[in-house]
This record gives C-alpha cells, sequence and structure tokens, in this order.
C-alpha cells in the first residue's frame, strides 16, 4: 500500500470569529463496500484542527506534522476507515485522533500531568461517573511524578481502582478502601481480571467479543419472570427514567443470569457493562424527564453497551504483564486507626466530589448486580443528601450546626450535626473553612443545607487525615486530587482549604498544579481541579 505524507497548512480565517488554527489531515486508502482496501487510490481523509492561541495544542500539532499518515493509522490502531468509525464510537473522529495523539505525545515524554489529566476518564466506567478518578493512565503519572520512590501506598477513597491499578502496574504494593459497595464491586472486578494472568484474560476477551455480536438479540430473546420485575417496580417504582428501562434492564439481568451458569466471570464483566450503559441513559435517575429518553431506547442502549464491552476488551489487552494485587483493608477509612500500622510512604488519593452525588446511580448498579445493601450506619455516612431532598432531620442539622459555630457547643448539637470533637476543634483552627460555613449561611434558604454538607465534608476529610496518620513513616507524601466547588454565589475553595488541614495534620504543601477547569452548570465561577502534594514533616499541631 502507498504511503501518503500527512498534509498539513495553516487554518483560512473566513469569520471574524473563528480561532485562528492549523489543520492537519489523515488520509485513509479507498475501501470498497466488502470492506477490502484498495492500495492504487484513496478515499476518505479526516482533517483535526489544533488552535494557534494554545501552546499545548501547538506543541501537539508539530509533534503531529512529523507522522505520516501511515504511521497516525498504526499509532491509533486504526488501518482502515472502518476501523476508525468503530473506535470513535459515538464520539466524533477528529477529537478520538487528537486525543491518541497526545496519548502517545505524553507515553513519549512530551507532555507533563496537566495534559494527561484533560484525557481522562479512560477505560471501563469512564462514561458512568465523568470524574478523573477512573483513569490509571494519569495516576500512574502522579506518582511517577510525585512519589516516584514510593512502594507502599494507600488509597482511601478507591473509587474504582484508577489508584491501584496504576501503583500495582509500577510494582508498589498498595492498600485501599472503600464506603461505597457499588465501587468495591468495580475494583474488585477489575482486581479479579488482572489475577487471571495472560491466557485466562484472552480467553475472557475472545469471549466478551463473541458475547458482544450477540448482545442485541439475547437481550430481545430474555423472558424476565413476574418475581423479577415486581422487585423492580417496588425498588424504583417513583422513578421515571429508570422505569423507562425496565423491560430493557429485566431482560439483561435474565440473560446475564443465564450466562453465569456458564461463565461467571463473563457475567460480571457483561452486567457491569449493561449498568454503565444504562446509567448513561438516565444519567441521574429520578431527575431527568422520562421524555428525555425517548426514541429507539433499546438501540441506544445496545449500542452503549457494546461501547462498554469495548472498553472492557480494551482493559484486558492493555493489562500490565507484571502487576502487585492490591489488598482491600477495611470499607471505611475511619476504621485503619485501628488497625495495626503499615509503615505507609505514600497516599495517593482522589476523595469523594463535594457537590456531587452518585448514590441514586449506585443503587440502580448495586440491585442490577445484585449488591448486598450497605449497613445502615454507613448508608447514613455515604449519602449525604443535596438541598433538594433533606429529610425530616436535616434542619435539625443545620440548627445545631449553627450552634456549633455560635460557641454554644453542647454533646447534642454536635451530634445532630453529623459531627464530633475533633471537627469542632478544625473548626476553631481553621479560619477559612468557618468564613465559608458562615457565608454559607447568609447565601440562602438553602444556605443552612449547604453548610451542613459542606463541614461534614471537611469533616470526613480531617477525619481520614487523622486516622491515617499513625500509618505513616516520617517522610511519607501525601498527594490529592481535589475538585473546587461553588454553592449558588459561594465559592468553596476545596483545594486550599483541604491544604489546611494537610498543614495541621503536619504535612507541608509542595506543589498545587491545577489539571483542568471547567465552568460551573449551577451558577458560580469556574470550577478547578488540581493535586495537591505535601510531604510529612512534624506530627500534627493539635488537630
Amino acid at each position: 500500500m502507498p504511503t501518503k505524507p500527512t498534509m498539513e497548512g495553516d487554518g483560512a480565517e473566513a469569520e471574524p470569529k473563528r480561532r485562528p488554527q492549523k489543520v492537519l489531515t489523515v488520509y485513509y486508502p479507498y475501501e470498497s463496500d466488502d470492506g477490502v482496501e484498495r492500495g492504487d487510490r484513496y478515499g476518505r481523509n479526516v482533517s483535526v484542527a489544533f488552535r494557534e492561541d494554545d501552546p499545548a495544542q501547538i506543541e501537539l500539532y508539530e509533534f503531529a506534522r512529523t507522522l505520516s499518515s501511515e504511521e497516525i493509522r498504526t499509532l491509533i490502531g486504526a488501518p482502515t476507515f472502518s476501523d476508525l468509525k468503530k473506535k470513535a464510537g459515538s464520539s466524533a473522529m477528529s477529537p478520538f485522533i487528537k486525543k491518541q495523539l497526545e496519548r502517545e505525545l505524553v507515553r513519549r515524554g512530551g507532555a507533563d500531568v496537566t495534559r494527561l489529566a484533560s484525557l481522562a476518564p479512560s477505560g471501563p466506567l469512564q462514561n458512568f461517573a465523568p470524574s478523573i478518578e477512573d483513569s490509571p493512565e494519569l495516576m500512574r503519572h502522579i506518582l511517577t511524578t510525585y512519589a516516584p520512590e514510593g512502594k507502599q501506598v494507600l488509597d482511601p477513597f478507591a473509587g474504582t481502582g484508577a489508584t491501584l491499578i496504576a501503583a500495582g502496574s509500577l510494582g508498589m504494593e498498595s492498600w485501599w478502601c472503600e464506603l461505597n459497595p457499588f465501587y468495591q464491586y468495580v475494583t474488585s472486578l477489575k482486581i479479579d481480571l488482572l489475577k487471571l494472568g495472560p491466557a485466562g484474560r484472552e480467553r475472557l476477551r475472545d469471549a466478551i467479543v463473541q458475547w458482544r455480536i450477540r448482545v442485541g438479540t439475547s437481550i430481545e430473546r430474555a423472558k424476565p419472570a413476574d418475581e423479577l420485575r415486581e422487585e423492580f417496580r417496588l425498588r424504583f417504582g417513583n422513578r421515571a427514567a429508570v422505569r423507562a428501562l425496565e423491560h430493557e434492564l429485566l431482560s439483561a439481568r435474565t440473560w446475564i443470569d443465564e450466562v453465569h451458569d456458564r461463565d461467571p466471570a463473563v457475567a460480571r464483566v457483561l452486567g457491569l457493562a449493561v449498568v454503565t450503559a444504562a446509567v448513561r441513559l438516565v444519567r441521574a435517575p429520578g431527575a431527568e424527564p422520562a421524555r428525555a429518553l425517548d426514541g429507539d431506547l433499546r438501540g441506544r442502549l445496545i449500542s452503549r453497551i457494546k461501547e462498554e464491552l469495548d472498553s472492557w476488551t480494551v482493559f484486558l489487552k492493555d493489562a500490565p504483564e507484571r502487576f502487585v494485587i492490591p489488598r482491600f483493608l477495611t470499607d471505611n477509612a475511619f476504621n485503619l486507626r485501628d488497625l495495626r500500622p503499615l509503615a505507609l510512604d505514600v497516599i495517593c488519593t482522589v476523595p469523594p466530589l463535594l457537590n456531587t452525588s452518585d448514590v441514586p446511580s449506585d443503587e440502580v448498579g448495586a440491585w442490577f448486580l445484585r449488591i448486598p445493601p450497605i449497613p445502615q450506619a454507613a448508608a447514613r455516612q455515604l449519602a449525604d443528601p443535596g438541598p433538594e431532598d433533606l429529610g425530616s432531620g436535616s434542619p435539625k442539622r443545620a440548627i445545631a450546626l449553627r450552634k456549633v459555630l455560635n460557641g454554644e457547643i453542647h454533646r447534642k448539637s454536635v451530634l445532630l450535626a453529623g459531627l464530633n470533637d475533633r471537627t469542632i476543634r478544625m473548626f476553631d483552627q481553621v479560619s477559612d473553612i468557618r468564613e465559608t460555613l458562615e457565608s454559607l449561611f447568609a447565601s440562602g434558604a438553602r444556605g443552612p443545607a449547604h453548610a451542613v454538607r459542606v463541614a461534614r465534608y471537611f469533616g470526613m476529610i480531617g477525619e481520614t487525615l487523622a486516622a491515617i496518620e499513625l500509618h505513616l513513616t516520617d517522610t511519607a507524601t501525601v498527594i490529592l486530587v481535589l475538585t473546587d466547588d461553588w454553592f449558588g454565589d459561594v465559592p468553596v475553595p476545596v483545594t486550599n482549604l483541604a491544604g489546611r488541614l494537610l498543614e495541621m495534620a503536619g504535612f507541608s504543601i509542595e506543589e498545587r498544579k491545577v489539571l483542568r477547569e471547567s465552568r460551573g452548570t449551577r451558577g458560580g465561577g469556574v470550577i478547578r481541579q488540581a493535586v495537591v502534594v505535601a510531604r510529612r514533616v512534624s506530627n500534627p499541631s493539635g488537630y
């Protein structure tokens, strides 16, 4: 097949408002209807634009223009135009090509953690919880950049296991905690798959590919039992968006039960692919109008299931040859204070987002995958209700917190606010947190509820730091990936406030690096996500 060099040039500025850009064109060989390439002529091409006012994009452009079209097609794993359409999935082809070029530039050492963050998330569940927590590639880069000598790693908020996979692939021993039972399931599945070894993963990958072909007909032919339908309606009867998927979810559950009898490992992957695809259609169950799900619902669900299965086959294909298996410690990181010391030299984690609750989506996943219900006490800690659904006890919590901030500290008010004595001392020592809470109280009708949420969030961060203190070496490194937020017009600078808690816990902040910025959808200003790196230098200062 002849090789035609990549063409590049300056983009025309036909419209005054259009930003100046450089354009690189990737050429594809002619491909007939039977899918066979014809090497004597060229058929399709894809233009990829790079903004001239963005130094990072110009750097990427300069790298890409050194490659021929054939080299780019090989690099992105799409030698034919049909392959490119399959790889890109529901995404546009040009952004897909750019992302793969960025990954290759990072792999060759030509970019830093900021660029890699812009590529995240990646891998299975990347569309389930849109945060960077499911990007082992990013967490691997963070570990090698900020803890290159690390050997013993703890992730107290493991989520879907990105830090653990990164640490294991780097030969680090790792331990983990995760309170959410759905995320426990996801992380345990990933670890179990990595335990299989190359031959086991190849067998599983082949089986997934075969089921991917038959997923539509398998769901269509399944006949859900009446008992299953009744169970579903009792659980989700008042959630219109979830009920819109009732027939498809019940049929899929019936099909996967049949697969489980023959191959439990394949059934676990299929089940998680269905859950992830369904949640993408009902991003916030009970909140999204049912009319948003009109149309070819089954077709869209099956298309997304196939995309998720594709991501699992890539996960299995790209699994590291050598991997140190992570070890589960406890669901609640607060319980770490009751365990024997571990001599950890790295804490690397992405704490839960302040103003986002994944619990409704997780509930769909937990039901579908038959994950045992979370204990009631843990559920109260996990489910931090939002201002729209505070429950009868929430006004009492807000009143109790108000009393605490006013200095009227009594055992009853502390407990009602969902706090403890240590957190109360934190309010006294970190004036920035107290000022943020005061601003929230004064911000309107929802302000007290927001203040309770923020107080409990920083109480959680502080309690976790206190619980891990006895497990750390004298020179331990703590790496937190944090996201600032807004409640209305009140900013909550999570990165700075968590940094103050680290300083109180005897750490020196060595670096704060912004990974990416976005505009909030609930009002307010810019939301920043940053990595905070701290080194242990002394004993805690009294927190």
